[in-house]
């Protein structure tokens, strides 16, 4: 009744999926597809063309889409909150600061976590370091990937982070 598919890239996932829906007879059973995809980038084409977002249900098929390293980076606030050991509120407060070593996939879904969270009444930036082996790569490809975030890093914007990749 359930598919979860969680095989090493989105590509075999989506051709996985594509056999089991080639398979799958819908006459004797209904089936609830999970796909997990990692990629910000496969993620974004579904979400723009409307495509499982909502899930689709269509000939006994429910297909919806995950991510994995963004589950686990919600779980780890979920238990760990940020700023629970500061003073978040009074404005002479100092600013909520996080390290974050190592920058895979898991990393960058910490980070977006982070950067989705880190707003606190003081109205001081959250001050953000990464810290991974090639912190010049991982800094060009996450700010390609969420290009927004230029224009709120380090004095500009909203000085909503001040973020260094070290």
């Amino acid at each position: 009744s359930h598919l979860i598919l969680l095989t090493g890239t989105d590509v075999d996932n989506f051709s996985a999926l594509q056999s089991a829906i080639s398979l799958f007879d819908s006459s004797k059973h209904a089936l609830k597809c999970h796909v997990h995809v990692a990629n910000v980038e496969n993620r974004a084409l579904f979400e723009e063309k409307g495509v499982f977002f909502p899930p689709i249900r269509k000939n006994g098929i429910e297909i919806s889409l995950f991510n994995v390293f963004d589950n686990i980076a919600i779980a780890l606030f979920q238990r760990y909150p940020l700023g629970e050991r500061a003073d978040t509120l009074a404005a002479d407060s100092d600013s909520v600061n996080i390290l974050l070593a190592g920058f895979g996939t898991l990393g960058e879904a910490v980070l977006v976590e982070i950067m989705q969270m880190a707003h606190f009444g003081n109205q001081k930036p959250t001050r953000i370091v990464v810290l991974d082996d090639d912190a010049s790569v991982a800094e060009r490809n996450f700010l390609h990937r969420y290009r927004e975030v230029k224009n709120h890093i380090n004095g500009a914007g909203l000085k909503l982070w001040d973020l260094e990749f070290i």
